[in-house]
């Protein structure tokens, strides 16, 4: 477990929405994609972890995500873990990666849920 806020805050979207929101940003060649982790278990399985920068979850409001920032953790796979069983890395950590871009995840998830 690690502490969200610090060095990052977290933005969980579950299931199809999620997974749709990860293929259009890998569509925007302009906005690099930062971390993503994946935890495949659960009701809402998968819970994808788009990690933005820290102060992201004060300011977040998209419909179908959830922002987590101080006072949270998040179990962070090892970064050599990018396939199942278990929690993974569908976008690894990269030491020259940016975070996420906030807005380019706010409107990915917004053209995700206008998705058939």
């Amino acid at each position: 477990m690690t502490k969200v806020g610090v060095w990052w805050d977290v933005v969980r979207i579950s299931g199809q929405l999620g997974l749709a929101a990860l293929q259009l940003l890998r569509q925007r060649l302009e906005c690099p994609i930062g971390p993503v982790a994946v935890d495949p278990g659960g009701s809402d399985a998968p819970r994808l972890y788009f990690f933005v920068p820290p102060g992201t979850a004060d300011h977040w409001d998209a419909f179908g995500t959830t922002a987590l920032g101080p006072d949270f953790f998040v179990v962070v796979p090892d970064a050599a873990c990018v396939q199942p069983p278990g929690p993974h890395w569908a976008v690894p950590p990269d030491a020259g990666r940016v975070l996420t871009c906030p807005r380019a995840l706010r409107e990915a998830v917004t053209a995700a849920m206008q998705l058939p």
